[in-house]
């Protein structure tokens, strides 16, 4: 009898820093996104903390980006958000390009659960900055003190690509993404309540790497392989689940990096990362690349559901593997 990843318990496709909450491995056309009511508040101290939060991070992040980018001029100024979350301010860039937003409280969405059928996952929607504002224990702290629970830190969507000669995808992350800036991740977001599983998807995909669809994957190859989380969210007290998926490309690596280079300017995506997938040499690299810290927790289980998929006679072993190099802080640490 052929083994299959599916027949391996949960509670073992885990390490210290992500577990598993769904085994899904289901085409991402066949899994739904079900958008609920959000069904908590946030108390008036809560919210006075969000807000000095995301203050604090827009002034962080316009430090960084005027030290890498001495051409374009940086500025915090009155912007209506469109979360109606009572902030109204934003980050804005402006150059001989013109004047763009950065950064901004927009809609972003949280998870809620799956159904037992597993092709349907409800999220509901959230500000980015209730997103953002769960690396703060003070936060999580007076909310929970309101709701009775912690929150999660949204719900994130990311996918292992995997070019047509046997090669993961990986990206850098720019330094001015205020969440993980200069990591190693897989390609990937927040999920937008307006938009399907596939869409979602694709969009990240498009966005950053600047494949195309059909040319260089078809549609019909997306995977929702599970549902994950990461157990210490910027090294605070919140989960944040992830759905991960994976998708094999038409295209080979070189075909890869010269999309990438046509949309460099235009993505947050600081460089490409390869990471060969054969057993020989994903065993050697893989969990010498979590070690190293860099790699994010929601990038690693995501290409652990993609490896286990592919070779569920090797997924204890990788696991093992995985529990052995994992790094005594939190993952990433604060200093790459």
């Amino acid at each position: 009898m052929t083994q299959s990843w599916l027949d391996i318990p949960i509670s073992q496709i885990k390490t210290p820093t992500w577990d598993t909450l769904e085994v899904i491995d289901l085409p991402a056309s066949k899994v739904k996104l079900n958008v609920i009511e959000k069904y908590y508040s946030e108390s008036p101290q809560a919210k006075k903390i969000r807000e000095n939060f995301f203050n604090v991070m827009l002034k962080d992040t316009k430090k960084s980006l005027e030290k890498s980018d001495s051409v374009s001029k940086y500025s915090i100024e009155d912007y209506e958000s469109p979360a109606k979350s009572g902030i109204n301010f934003a980050l804005f860039r402006e150059n001989d390009s013109g004047k763009k937003l950065v950064n901004f409280d927009g809609i972003t969405t949280n998870f809620a659960s799956v159904s037992d059928e597993k092709d349907t996952i409800n999220i509901f929607p959230i500000a980015y900055s209730e997103f953002l504002v769960c690396r703060s224990n003070y936060y999580l702290d007076a909310m929970e003190k309101h709701t009775g629970f912690i929150l999660n830190a949204g719900v994130g969507i990311n996918v292992t690509v995997e070019t047509s000669d046997g090669i993961y995808v990986l990206t850098k992350r720019g330094l001015g993404t205020p969440v993980y800036p200069g990591s190693i991740y897989t390609i990937g977001g927040g999920v937008l309540p307006k938009n399907n599983t596939v869409d979602n998807i694709i969009n990240e995909i498009t966005e950053e790497l600047g494949l195309i669809p059909e040319k260089d994957f078809k549609e019909e190859n997306l995977i929702i392989t599970g549902i994950g989380r990461d157990l210490n969210y910027m090294g605070g007290n919140a989960t944040r689940p992830e759905i991960a998926a994976y998708l094999k490309l038409n295209s080979d690596w070189k075909d890869v990096l010269y999309a990438h280079k046509k949309t460099f300017f235009q993505t947050d995506v600081e460089d490409i990362v390869l990471l060969p997938s054969d057993k020989s040499n994903f065993q050697k690299i893989f969990p010498v690349m979590v070690s190293s810290g860099k790699l994010l927790s929601s990038a690693e289980l995501s290409i652990t559901y993609a490896f286990m998929k592919e070779n569920p006679n090797l997924a204890k072993t990788l696991i093992s593997d995985l529990n052995a190099y994992q790094r005594s802080d939190f993952h990433p640490p604060k200093t790459l």
